[in-house]
């Protein structure tokens, strides 16, 4: 396995990546769906990869099999954020078979909380 910073050739494969991350969260997407955010995302990597957004990735064997993004934004100084630049950590997702919790036989873990999700209309 190696880990290592995203770079464009690696488009093709992020976007799988995030639409496999798309169907354990959300459910099944629309092929509408698919497409478009394919779309959107083929343009956004194209000009935010390695500029304000970070991909950090592990591969095994070519094969891209889990990745986390840090997002990088500049907001108005403030007490708390001097330089008034953040990071934002998102988007960490590993193929189902690479799970060490799965691989060492616990079953993943389940909220007692209410699932909530807010749409936007």
């Amino acid at each position: 396995m190696i880990y290592r910073q995203a770079k464009e050739s690696d488009i093709l494969q992020l976007i799988n990546m995030h639409l496999a991350y798309f169907a354990e969260d959300y459910g099944k997407l629309s092929d509408e769906q698919i497409k478009t955010i394919r779309s959107q995302l083929k343009d956004y990597f194209s000009k935010h990869l390695n500029r304000d957004l970070f991909v950090y990735v592990c591969e095994d064997n070519a094969i891209i099999v889990s990745t986390v993004f840090l997002l990088i934004q500049e907001k108005p100084a403030n007490p708390s954020f001097i330089t008034g630049i953040t990071g934002t950590i998102m988007n960490v997702y590993t193929l189902p078979q690479y799970r060490l919790y799965q691989k060492l036989g616990f079953v993943p873990y389940e909220s007692e909380h209410a699932y909530m999700r807010y749409k936007i209309y």
